[in-house]
């Protein structure tokens, strides 16, 4: 949770005890993850918009 520093701790004492399998696991699951949930070309257009909302247009 934000604003808690002993939950991230204990998170980041969890990844650390992780085998080198398993953390090239999760690294690959969170690269298929981005790749099929975000883009340059879509992120440059939700930017653009925003900028055009911003700017009255």
């Amino acid at each position: 949770p934000q604003g808690d520093p002993a939950a991230l701790a204990a998170a980041l004492q969890t990844a650390l005890s992780l085998s080198t399998e398993r953390r090239a696991e999760l690294a690959r699951a969170a690269q298929e993850h981005v790749r099929g949930h975000f883009s340059l070309a879509q992120s440059n257009q939700q930017l653009l918009a925003l900028y055009h909302r911003l700017a009255g247009r």
